[in-house]
């Protein structure tokens, strides 16, 4: 999958779903900490932090925290 494409998936994805909805999409293999620093870094938001699974748990539940995005 070319890069661009990715870009469409992703600007389909805010166009027209609820907000709340969960879509990855990649072009490759990379970490989500690569992509969180990646993130935060273009949103001048500093280092990504890490949270530990029983507060992620908590926020999202058992599956997306465990598997989803764990």
């Amino acid at each position: 999958m070319h890069i661009d494409d990715v870009a469409e998936l992703y600007r389909l994805a805010l166009d027209k779903t609820p907000a709340g909805t969960f879509y990855f999409v990649e072009s490759g293999e990379a970490s989500f900490r690569d992509m969180s620093r990646a993130i935060a870094n273009a949103m001048k938001l500093g280092e990504p932090q890490d949270w530990p699974l029983d507060e992620a748990k908590k926020e999202w539940g058992y599956e997306m925290a465990s598997y989803g995005l764990g």
